[in-house]
């Protein structure tokens, strides 16, 4: 019984190591992934002015991982829109369209580009509807006649 287990035990040692030298090389190490980042390049124009006509500006960025474009302002959806509003990492571009504006005040809205934690602003204005306007619709003047002052605010630049 000695004897087995005098010549078992070498063979179970060398057994083990064996068992304990093999590794499994396909278990490569993942890169990590890269920190989230918008680039837009020094060309493009973060603050866009459109005309009271309405219009389209296009904006393009680099992006390292999926990213979403929203407006800061709900009130804003009603005359602007931003297509697309989401998208995957590298090269992409989004569209902004803005409809007529038929006020008197310019209007602007900020478009916010989201990558993970990151973001940038684009604020876009849209000028107005050019016109003269005074301060009262309404003047009284006495029946023998008199001088009255009329305030004539102009929205033209």
């Amino acid at each position: 019984m000695k004897k087995r287990f005098f010549y078992l035990f070498p063979l179970f040692i060398l057994l083990l190591f064996v068992v304990c030298s093999c590794k499994d090389d396909n278990n490569e190490p993942t890169p990590p992934e890269p920190s989230p980042e918008i680039t837009i390049p020094s060309s493009e124009n973060l603050n866009p002015v459109l005309s009271q006509e309405g219009g389209t500006v296009s904006i393009s960025f680099t992006t390292t991982a999926d990213w979403t474009a929203s407006l800061v302002n709900t009130r804003a959806e009603s005359w602007i829109t931003v297509t697309p509003n989401s998208g995957s990492k590298g090269k992409n571009e989004i569209t902004i369209t803005a409809t007529t504006n038929e006020t008197y005040d310019e209007r602007n809205a900020t478009v916010v580009l989201k990558c993970g934690s990151v973001s940038k602003n684009i604020v876009v204005t849209q000028k107005q509807k050019d016109a003269l306007t005074v301060t009262s619709s309404k003047y009284e003047v006495a029946s023998k006649g008199g001088n009255i002052s009329v305030e004539v605010k102009a929205n033209i630049i």
